[in-house]
C-alpha cells in the first residue's frame, strides 16, 4: 500500500483509541486521512455509532464493524476499491447504507449487512 507512516501512525492511535474508548457512541465519524479500514477494526464496538465514512476511504477489511450493533445508518463519501463481504457481519441494526455509486460497482453488496436496504447513487444534501 502506499499509505505514508504518518498516516497509519495515526490510524493506529486512533484505533486503539476506538477499541479503549468504544463504550462511548459519540464518534460519528472516522477522521479525514483516513484511507484504510483493517480486518477487524471495530470488531466488537457493540456502542460505535457511525453515521459517515469520509472521502478518500478505499478499503474495508474482513469483519471490520463485526457486531456492531449500534450501527444504524452509514452514508458513504466516496467510492472505496474494496469491501469485503463480511465488512458488517451481525451489524443487525444496520438498516440504510447510503453509497455515492451505481449498483455493481463495489463487489461483496450488502457486505454483510443483511437487514440494510442501499440507496445506490447517493447525493448527501448539504
Amino acid at each position: 500500500h502506499n499509505t505514508s507512516p504518518f498516516v497509519s501512525i495515526i490510524l493506529y492511535h486512533f484505533l486503539f483509541f476506538v477499541h479503549f474508548f468504544s463504550i462511548h457512541p459519540a464518534l460519528t465519524t472516522l477522521p479525514e486521512g483516513v484511507t484504510s479500514i483493517g480486518t477487524q477494526a471495530f470488531y466488537n464496538c457493540t456502542n460505535l455509532a457511525l453515521t459517515t465514512l469520509p472521502e478518500g476511504v478505499t478499503s474495508i477489511g474482513n469483519n471490520a464493524f463485526y457486531n456492531c450493533t449500534n450501527l444504524i445508518k452509514i452514508t458513504f463519501l466516496s467510492t472505496p476499491q474494496t469491501i469485503s463481504g463480511t465488512a458488517f457481519d451481525r451489524c443487525t441494526n444496520l438498516t440504510v447504507i447510503n453509497v455515492p455509486w451505481g449498483e455493481g460497482e463495489v463487489a461483496n453488496a450488502p457486505w454483510g449487512a443483511v437487514n440494510a436496504t442501499i440507496n445506490y447513487n447517493y447525493q448527501k444534501e448539504e
